[in-house]
């Protein structure tokens, strides 16, 4: 049987709560800061949590580390990892800790101090963002707060249960309109869960307005329409219906109202929408009007449309989009699952459609042209159209593969509307259609094999003899009778398999990965090993002659593969190989023809013999830097090494890349690569050597002014105030060569994944951003609105660069950002998208710059708020004490100031019982039927009297009623993700119900990690 019943593991969990959240702690540690080490920041320990009292029952008990480990083994949690322990779900904490507040009779003034930044930080006065689902809790329990969270984040609400008078909702509403108006809020957030929460009498009347003024900003329009869809309201059916069919509106709020009308289910309303669908509308540019008015008219509940009218309706659509529009969602999630259903249960009308040619060609005209990808359900659905239509007439049955690829030959041609193709296969199969089914059909789908009989019909060639395994164990016989060259040869017959015809692996340096070793057994691989050393050793002569001149040398590349053999097998054989040896095989191993180099082990050889052998190296690197710079744009050598840099190939890239021999292109690899690797001396020299080349005036030769440009956009990425100070002034200055440079820039960093971070502060961030918006304004942009599948332009990657840079700015986090961005909207104000950003900035910045307090504090900070200090409990009274201090002449009482109390002589206790302290001097007394004395207290002085508890027995009925529901609602999700499974809710959850069952904490608890669990963050 536990020691604790389960109102007072209530209050500990809440306890609990109350720390995590506002201490922005995700879980709780079962030891010491060391063993939660990094994490230490974002934990609590349990020694933290043990502070004084809490009251249950009517009774007072001290927090202790038992009671807090009894709570940590119930349902309400889980563990994290070794000795971490998190909250199941994080609505547990989130409203433990709004109760947890209630109980301690949190005021205004003390939820405004824990919610909200100070006015120096955050002037707009909102709620810290780590808070929202706590205040949305809150909000529920006590109405003062409730108004107080109206007046600043009316949309926070949302998150809770609204009082039934509809006040609340009004203004919410009227909220989320005045925010649309601004464009901040856009009606996409609005979803069926907040029905009950927007719902209210005078709903239509407020939405009228929005909905029939064309004047009014066309976001806020659109937040109305998505409201009175989502709350269902009846009475703006005629203006709904009005705006769809206006010609003169926008699109975009046309397409709302017919989605509107689709939701509120009227069916006058919905015949109305017919003209839509059945007409061609020029201004539906990409049929997302006409697919709304036909998911309204026709779906698997209702059908307002005859067979004739329903695909008299349908045609190819104007645009083929990556992303599926209303239209081809309608045919593909509404129009073909209907058909199936109806053609599985009454397949005659399926036999009269196919026969209709003119209907069921048509159908599949437009089936074949909704979309770019061959996958899927409706591609299968078109294929078995296909068939039926083209091919069963004329070939029977379509059990064969062959009768597919007729059918996917037929569906791309019709994709390309080659008719004079399709008119070919037509005859032919009309023709000659069984021969040709049999002898030809595998080769309509050019990425199928050929036929067997096709195959079978080609002439054959003989395998390589004798027997392949033979023929390398006689290489290894020749190699240990003292026949160095049988070691290259051994490579070669090791690259093949047993039916090889041809060399596959030429290029491969790791002989473990060629088929001649995964073949052989033990035996023959330590022969072969064995004779890896006896080449490395015993060959002096090796030619490099070809090294840098597009040659190989197989019996030098086969040195190569020996040595990497050896460190893949046999390490310590490389420990005994003599420094001479490595310095004849030095140029061999880095000139190794580019292919699988990226491997770790090759990578590891590389830094190897570059230990063993860094003249011989560079020579050979310098060689082959010559030669791709001759016939190439690029360095790819380089790359392997990677585990190599030191002081001296620093030294000497950097020697390299000043070569006026080296095209600037050549030079930036190099250089990129010394500054991604390089000491940061090495990169100081580098950095101190592109400031050179990129200081003004600015050369008028081509090659010098390439170079310049390959300086700046290096320098980018590492800019500092000189150095950005330089950038900025060829920007504004020569704003020709600007361009080129951000082009340069976008094209290096955003060829590939990721983003671009500039080491910039928000001032020049703004700069920069304002520069690139005037010379690539918006309007400028690459239209891919149509979702068609695209080449990425220069232009493209510019516009990338552009916004990636306002996209660091929004999340800087700072003040200075958000008066950054306020600068940059008041020169663009035309960009008024520009504004949301803005919103954004400030939420980042409340989320960053919130100081969460510290685990101790947050208890102790509630406590001393919690104004009732005195209270009858009842007969079992006990008592604590209360520390009186007097700091810098205040003295306060359960967060009353008494200061004055020996001058006044009273003070309201709000009727609490008392113990006197007896041994004062000058008496001060606190009054209310009820007296408490104490000492007079000088200036940094104490003085500790006793006080009865003052909290009376929570009503816990009812929370236990609503932290069920709240675990039922949890459960109900965590059922549809999986989290049963998992093990989250199980005994444990049980056992938090059960007193008459001892719990145990675990001390090494084993599951997710901290990383994978929710935080407030």
């Amino acid at each position: 049987m536990g020691h604790f019943n389960r109102n007072q593991r209530l209050i500990i969990a809440a306890r609990i709560a109350a720390v995590t959240i506002f201490a922005n702690r995700f879980g709780v540690c079962n030891g010491t800061y060391a063993d939660c080490a990094p994490s230490k920041d974002e934990l609590v320990l349990i020694e933290n949590l043990c502070i004084g009292e809490e009251v249950a029952n009517s009774k007072n008990f001290d927090i202790t580390e038992p009671a807090i480990k009894e709570v940590l083994d119930t349902g309400l949690f889980s563990s994290r990892g070794e000795k971490l322990i998190g909250w199941s779900h994080q609505t547990y904490a989130e409203f433990l800790a709004a109760w947890y507040l209630k109980e301690h009779n949190v005021s205004v003034s003390l939820f405004q101090s824990l919610f909200y930044l100070s006015e120096d930080e955050d002037p707009e006065q909102k709620l810290i963002p780590q808070l929202h689902e706590t205040a949305a809790w809150l909000a529920t329990m006590i109405p003062e707060i409730r108004e107080v969270i109206l007046s600043t984040d009316p949309d926070v609400l949302l998150l809770s249960d609204l009082p039934p008078d509809g006040t609340v909702q009004e203004a919410v509403v009227s909220y989320l309109l005045m925010q649309s108006e601004q464009e901040i809020f856009v009606a996409q957030n609005i979803n069926y869960r907040l029905h009950e929460k927007l719902k209210h009498p005078n709903l239509a009347e407020q939405l009228r307005p929005y909905i029939v003024d064309a004047s009014k900003a066309i976001d806020a329009r659109d937040t109305a329409i998505k409201i009175a869809e989502v709350c269902e309201v009846n009475k703006l059916q005629n203006e709904l219906v009005t705006l769809a069919t206006d010609s003169e509106e926008k699109i975009e709020l046309r397409i709302s109202a017919v989605q509107a009308i689709g939701e509120i289910r009227d069916k006058n309303s919905r015949l109305k929408l017919k003209p839509l669908a059945l007409n061609p509308l020029p201004e539906d540019e990409d049929d997302r009007l006409k697919g709304c008015c036909l998911q309204a008219l026709c779906n698997n509940k209702r059908n307002y449309l005859t067979d004739d009218e329903l695909f008299d309706a349908l045609t190819p659509p104007k645009k083929i989009n990556l992303l599926l529009g209303s239209y081809q969602l309608f045919i593909e999630y509404t129009l073909v699952p209907m058909l199936q259903e109806k053609w599985l249960r009454e397949p005659r009308l399926k036999l009269d459609f196919i026969k209709d040619e003119g209907k069921s060609g048509k159908f599949v005209n437009v089936l074949v042209n909704l979309k770019e990808n061959h996958y899927g359900r409706l591609y299968d659905f078109v294929l078995d159209l296909i068939g039926d239509i083209y091919l069963t007439p004329r070939l029977g049955s379509k059990s064969d593969k062959s009768h597919k690829n007729f059918a996917i030959s037929i569906y791309r041609e019709l994709q390309l509307n080659n008719k004079e193709e399709i008119d070919f296969i037509d005859d032919y199969l009309n023709n000659k259609g069984r021969e040709c089914y049999e002898n030809f059909s595998d080769f309509f789908i050019g990425e199928k094999l050929p036929s067997n009989k096709a195959r079978n019909n080609r002439p054959q060639q003989n395998l390589l003899a004798p027997y392949h395994r033979n023929r390398i164990i006689l290489s290894l016989n020749q190699l240990e009778n003292g026949n160095l060259s049988a070691w290259w040869r051994l490579n070669t017959e090791m690259t093949l398999k047993p039916d090889s015809r041809f060399n596959y692996y030429e290029t491969e340096p790791d002989l473990t990965k060629l088929p001649g070793w995964k073949e052989a057994d033990e035996p023959i691989r330590t022969r072969i090993i064995q004779g890896a050393e006896n080449y490395i050793i015993n060959q002096k002569e090796i030619n490099t002659d070809w090294i840098g001149k597009n040659k190989v040398n197989w019996p030098a590349l086969a040195g190569c593969r020996a040595f990497l053999l050896l460190l893949n097998k046999a390490p310590k054989i490389l420990e005994t190989i003599p420094s001479e040896t490595w310095r004849i095989w030095a140029p061999v191993i880095i000139a190794f023809p580019l292919g699988n180099l990226d491997s770790d082990n090759f990578l590891e050889l590389v830094k190897i013999v570059y230990s063993k052998a860094r003249d011989q190296v560079c020579k050979t690197l310098d060689i082959l830097i010559d030669q791709e710079n001759q016939q190439f744009d690029s360095i790819s050598r380089i790359r392997i090494f990677k585990k190599c840099w030191d002081d001296d190939l620093s030294d000497f890239i950097l020697e390299k890349a000043q070569s006026k021999s080296l095209k600037p292109s050549c030079i930036r690899y190099l250089l990129e690569e010394l500054l991604k690797h390089g000491s940061n001396e090495a990169r100081d020299e580098a950095i101190e050597y592109l400031q050179t080349l990129s200081s003004l005036p600015l050369p008028l030769n081509k090659d010098e002014r390439d170079r310049v440009i390959i300086a700046l956009t290096l320098l980018f990425r590492y800019p500092t105030a000189d150095r950005w100070s330089s950038i900025w002034s060829i920007l504004e200055q020569e704003p020709n060569l600007g361009r080129d440079l951000i082009e340069s820039v976008a094209y290096r960093y955003y060829s590939f994944p990721g983003h671009l971070e500039l080491n910039l502060n928000e001032k020049q961030l703004a700069d920069l951003y304002m520069w690139l918006v005037r010379q690539y304004p918006y309007h400028e942009d690459p239209d891919h609105s149509n979702g068609v599948r695209y080449n990425v332009s220069p232009r493209d990657k510019v516009a990338r660069l552009r916004d990636d840079i306002l996209r660091q700015l929004e999340n800087f986090g700072t003040p200075q950002a958000c008066d950054q961005l306020e600068r940059i909207f008041g020169k663009f104000p035309e960009l008024r998208w520009l504004k949301q950003r803005l919103i954004s900035a400030r939420d980042t910045m409340r989320r960053k710059t919130w100081n969460a307090l510290e685990p101790k504090d947050v208890i102790k900070t509630i406590l001393y708020h919690d104004p009732i200090v005195s209270k009858t409990v009842g007969d079992n009274q006990s008592t604590y004490n209360i520390d009186l201090y007097n700091e810098g002449g205040n003295v306060s009482i359960g967060g009353k100031d008494i200061t004055n109390m020996v001058k006044k002589k009273t003070f309201n206790t709000d009727g609490g019982d008392v113990i006197t302290n007896s041994n004062n001097k000058n008496r001060g007394s606190v009054n209310n039927s009820k007296t408490i004395t104490t000492n007079k207290i000088g200036k940094g002085k104490r003085n500790t009297i006793k006080v009865t508890d003052p909290k009376t027995n929570p009503s816990s009925g009812d929370l236990w009623n609503k932290i069920l529901g709240i675990m039922t609602i949890v459960g109900v999700v965590a059922g549809v993700i999986g989290l049963f499974g998992n093990g989250i809710f199980n005994e444990q959850i049980k056992r938090f119900f059960r007193i008459d069952q001892q719990p145990s904490l675990s001390p090494t608890p084993t599951v997710p990690s901290p990383s994978s669990t929710q935080s407030s963050e």
